[in-house]
């Protein structure tokens, strides 16, 4: 969308990078430590049901947690290739889209990249540890939910 590369770029706002390339991996956790009370967080969406109910998986849980509780406000995008029947659904395709996906992004060596489908391993990088299935938000309008009309993520 540009979203990102525009709030980086704007000088009046104070842009907390947590996947910055070069950037030492304890640098870039104390900034996902940050992210958790800002005053705005964005974010994707790994599914939505029809249901209305929202799905995610997370490697450490800094996507989720601010997600869950923190900052001010949060605004989710989501193209419409998340969108899916049930809840049920959306799981499944956390299991074999999200997953696989987000792990093969990310160059690891787990079961999921090789099969194409989440097997609850163990490995060591293992992009599954967390979850959040979202059936409300409190309070009421914390949260804004932007869908595209194009696919869009994993």
């Amino acid at each position: 969308t540009g979203v990102v590369e525009w709030l980086a770029s704007n000088e009046h706002i104070r842009f907390i990078d947590v996947f910055e390339k070069g950037v030492e991996r304890a640098v870039l956790l104390e900034r996902r430590r940050q992210a958790l009370m800002c005053d705005l967080f964005l974010t994707g969406i790994n599914a939505v049901s029809m249901e209305g109910t929202l799905h995610w998986l997370d490697v450490v849980g800094n996507r989720i947690a601010p997600i869950a509780d923190g900052p001010r406000d949060v605004i989710l995008v989501a193209g419409r290739n998340k969108i899916v029947d049930t809840p049920a659904l959306a799981e499944e395709r956390i299991r074999e889209i999200a997953a696989p996906l987000n792990a093969a992004r990310q160059e690891a060596t787990t079961p999921c990249v090789q099969t194409g489908k989440c097997s609850d391993c163990s490995s060591p990088q293992r992009v599954c540890n967390a979850r959040l299935t979202l059936h409300k938000c409190f309070p009421k309008g914390r949260i804004t939910v932007v869908i595209i009309d194009a696919d869009a993520g994993l």
